[in-house]
């Protein structure tokens, strides 16, 4: 098993350029991957076949054991198997060994019609809420100290903002946010938190209130409520329009988990849970 789970992570890892992934292989990872014991799947993250992250040394599922030392090895501080861990206590060494000072996602709502105000207080409840809830409960629960989902509502400046707006954004958040790294360079990851935000547009909220994002509602229902999970970093310009790119997909709000969060903080994982627009991540 330890062989197919290596396999699989340097599968992600070779394609994970979207100009040489296929439909097909992509499917079949994502399969394979989704139908792992999970114990094995929550350690298919850390086993890529590459040399150890410089960007961010000390986070454990982006280094391979070939390249470890003994001392090396990923036991987390305190005395248990990484992928033994709860999303919680994965969440706390991050934020105690991986150089995170926060966690929690950027989400931006880019419609204001007022019949959707109830729609945008669900979408906070179901994440930030339910986050706390758990946490609070939780063998980690210090770690909502450092919590911080930041919800943008600006109807100035973001009312019908486009996908490339937001990442420009996003980019200039995140830049701040890290004055003593280089976030531009993402050869080896930045992390759930500075990689992806979650985009609540008129059609995500429309699901929200009715079930249906489409007007008439009920016509063309794609299946229920959603928000939009953003890979900020990618050029939707330059790559020739975010259709093509791979670079966004609608997910269920309860997908927004911290479980999610924590395979997301190996941005290689998108590729896993990449869903096509037609339908909708759930996990």
């Amino acid at each position: 098993m330890a062989t197919v789970r290596s396999a699989t992570g340097g599968l992600l890892l070779r394609f994970s350029n979207k100009g040489q992934i296929s439909p097909s292989i992509r499917n079949i990872s994502k399969q394979f991957y989704l139908c792992l014991p999970l114990h094995y799947k929550r350690s298919v993250s850390r086993h890529q076949g590459g040399p150890i992250n410089q960007a961010y040394p000390n986070r454990p599922f982006m280094s391979s054991p070939q390249y470890q030392s003994h001392n090396d090895k990923p036991t987390v501080g305190i005395g248990t198997e990484w992928y033994d861990l709860s999303a919680e206590r994965k969440i706390q060494w991050l934020l105690n060994n991986g150089g995170d000072a926060k966690w929690g996602w950027v989400v931006y709502r880019t419609c204001y019609k007022p019949e959707f105000d109830t729609a945008w207080g669900i979408v906070k409840s179901a994440t930030e809420g339910k986050a706390r809830q758990r946490v609070a409960q939780s063998d980690a629960p210090d770690i909502a100290d450092k919590m911080d989902w930041v919800f943008v509502d600006d109807c100035e400046s973001l009312e019908d903002a486009s996908r490339e707006e937001l990442k420009r954004l996003f980019k200039d958040w995140a830049r701040a946010e890290n004055p003593d790294r280089n976030i531009d360079e993402g050869k080896y990851g930045r992390g759930s938190r500075y990689a992806f935000f979650i985009q609540v547009d008129e059609p995500a909220l429309l699901s929200i209130t009715t079930g249906s994002d489409t007007y008439p509602v009920g016509e063309g229902s794609n299946g229920g409520p959603y928000v939009k999970i953003v890979q900020a970093w990618v050029d939707d310009v330059a790559a020739g329009g975010s259709e093509e790119n791979e670079d966004w997909m609608k997910i269920r709000i309860g997908t927004l988990h911290l479980d999610f969060y924590v395979e997301l903080d190996n941005n290689e994982a998108w590729y896993t849970f990449y869903t096509s627009p037609d339908s909708i991540c759930s996990w």
